[in-house]
């Protein structure tokens, strides 16, 4: 379950061979095998009908496995919130749905936000787990929390009681295996001391200061989610998590040191291979928002409109499948 199920299945199956069933819940668009009638497409990041379906259909999974005693592997990555749900007791289908919509706009931290999810599910906080019963023999989770914290991806629809999440990897194995590619290009990484868990300002505010002290070749790395506040009605439109924070990330840095004429460079891409409506992210340097740009990306920010800005100038990274899920990697470069 989640933005990168397919890959996840397709290397348990490798591992494992045969399997007896199997269940993949994944995002719309992403390409699986014709000949796979147990994928079930979901909605992501606002739940949906489709949702609500997927979490009927692994409730359903969870009652039969229970019933004839298999042995079931569960592999969750992030995304799982918004693919699989079921309205939890006393709960409505329309409840979940406009919670889906406002939370999500609202710029609460990740954890803060399927605290809040899990509160209206029938699949979330464990309770998907609990429906398996003892044919939950293990789960592992491609962790894309800042914490690190497997029972909060995708809100812990498996996390129960007792049982160990085994953790493949975190949003610090993605900074530190870009860390590793930057040095092998002969520069000089340093990556951030926590996983990024901020605001975009935050974040912003953090790049400027850094730069300040930076020599040529030196890379300030990390990986995570910057928090953004977002208005419901432009939730679709073509900005992304990574190309704002990157284009928001550049202005600022454009602002401090232009006057300098200090060289730079800034790239933030979402490892899931999508951010926000097409695109990964994007890679922005200092000779890319001369004065006649300036004013056009200040617009597209405050229009939640990167896409369509870092598109125009070829600064948008190419969208493409999922193979992983943790989270966002940001960088910023001092170059000359």
């Amino acid at each position: 379950m989640g933005k990168a199920a397919v890959a996840m299945h397709g290397a348990a199956r490798r591992e494992l061979g045969a399997l007896d069933r199997e269940l993949v819940i994944a995002p719309r668009g992403i390409p699986g095998p014709t000949d796979w009638d147990f994928l079930v497409v979901g909605d992501h990041p606002v739940v949906s009908q489709a949702s609500l379906d997927a979490g009927a259909a692994a409730l359903d999974f969870a009652a039969q496995a229970r019933r004839e005693g298999a042995a079931v592997w569960g592999l969750i990555s992030g995304g799982s919130s918004a693919l699989c749900e079921s309205p939890g007791q006393g709960v409505t289908p329309e409840e979940v749905l406009k919670w889906s919509r406002t939370g999500l706009a609202a710029g609460l931290s990740i954890e803060v936000l399927n605290a809040r999810r899990s509160q209206l599910s029938a699949v979330k906080a464990g309770r998907l787990g609990a429906a398996f019963g003892d044919s939950l023999a293990g789960v592992s989770v491609l962790v894309d929390i800042p914490s690190g914290r497997p029972e909060v991806v995708g809100s812990g629809p498996l996390a129960v009681p007792g049982l160990s999440l085994e953790v493949l990897a975190t949003p610090r194995t993605l900074a530190a295996r870009f860390a590793e590619g930057v040095a092998n290009e002969g520069l000089c990484p340093e990556t951030f001391a926590e996983g990024v868990d901020r605001s975009v300002a935050s974040w912003m505010d953090h790049a400027v200061k850094w730069l300040a002290g930076a020599a040529p070749g030196d890379v300030l790395v990390g990986g995570g989610e910057v928090t953004l506040k977002i208005p419901t009605d432009v939730i679709g439109r073509s900005g992304g998590r990574a190309r704002h924070t990157a284009l928001a990330t550049a202005l600022a840095l454009h602002h401090h040191y232009a006057s300098s004429g200090m060289p730079w460079a800034v790239f933030a891409a979402a490892s899931d291979g999508r951010d926000g409506a097409g695109g990964a992210g994007a890679l922005i340097t200092s000779a890319d928002l001369d004065a006649d740009r300036v004013a056009e990306a200040s617009e597209a920010l405050r229009t939640y409109d990167s896409g369509t800005f870092c598109g125009r100038y070829g600064l948008a990274l190419a969208e493409h499948p999922p193979a992983t899920n943790l989270c966002d990697v940001y960088a910023v470069a001092r170059i000359g």
